[in-house]
């Protein structure tokens, strides 16, 4: 079996990344996600029978048909070129990558897929009630969502966390029911993590909230520890999400030994267009021979 390390899609870096976390929910996605379509037209038709009410016809007009025009003409835009002019591709890696562990020692990856344990971890909050996030508590919880997710970007080191990322719930008409999956090397550092100060305040508060007889906000977690040789991922012309978007603190390669060099940040993002990574089976190290290799 060919023993030429896996090639890495993006340089180590010297600076550490500003945050694990992809991205962070704003104001205005709460807002559209945590209310009815219904209910978002009807506010905005609200909003424009109030200026109609007070201004003259053709001024109250204007608002919406420069949104409209703003609107139509950047995506039109955006459809008939390529390249910078589309901002959705912005950050996309081109091809088929999948997500491997680089040494710790060196920042370079190995010549085997799947070779250490990954523990995956989901956290979500849901709001069943007709306010949506602005339910009674709602403000509490984001706060205490958020405080949680802040201390696992602040402590990544600590807690060994490799990366996250945020979903919504697709399954109802409001959207507000929101998951961070959570990448951890071990149980013990979601253990560490489930200890800390973030973690015991939102489940305190919670028990709280519960005992006086509020039940409408729902969460919930999932645990799954996948061994080497278990776990596989594949990414097509996507910008590095999920564990392909984990980062990795490793010592640089030196002058051949063990631990040399300085500390770098490696993203444990490799090319999947390599024979030893085209299927599932061999991303999970588990074909050991194939044609050619």
């Amino acid at each position: 079996m060919e023993r030429t390390p896996f090639q890495g899609v993006f340089p180590p870096q010297s600076d550490p990344p500003p945050s694990v976390l992809e991205q962070r929910r704003t104001k205005q996605s709460f807002i559209k996600d945590g209310f009815k379509l219904r209910t978002l037209l009807v506010i905005g038709a609200l909003c424009q029978l109030a200026l109609v009410a007070v201004l003259p016809l053709r001024i109250a007009m204007l608002p919406a048909l420069i949104l409209a025009f703003h609107a139509a003409f950047e995506t039109l835009l955006q459809c008939l070129t390529r390249g910078g002019s589309n901002p959705l591709m912005s950050g996309v890696v081109v091809g088929r990558t999948t997500a491997q562990f680089p040494s710790i020692y060196t920042g370079n990856f190995s010549h085997t897929p799947s070779e250490q344990r990954v523990v995956v971890f989901h956290l979500g909050v849901a709001f069943n009630h007709p306010l949506s996030v602005a339910c009674p508590g709602g403000r509490e919880v984001g706060a205490l969502f958020a405080a949680v997710e802040e201390e696992l970007t602040q402590r990544a080191g600590e807690y060994g966390v490799l990366g996250m990322s945020q979903w919504v719930e697709t399954a109802r008409d409001t959207h507000n029911a929101m998951l961070v999956v959570v990448y951890f090397r071990s149980l013990d550092g979601l253990q560490r993590f489930a200890r800390g100060d973030a973690h015991r305040a939102g489940w305190a508060f919670l028990d709280a909230f519960r005992a006086a007889g509020n039940h409408h906000i729902a969460t919930f977690h999932e645990t799954f520890e996948a061994e080497p040789g278990h776990w596989e991922t594949l990414y097509t012309d996507s910008k590095p999400s999920m564990l392909g978007n984990a980062q990795f603190k490793a010592l640089g390669a030196g002058e051949g030994k063990k631990g040399a060099g300085n500390w770098v940040w490696v993203r444990g993002l490799v090319s999947a267009s390599d024979a030893r990574l085209r299927s599932m089976m061999d991303r999970m190290g588990r074909t050991r021979t194939r044609p050619g290799m």
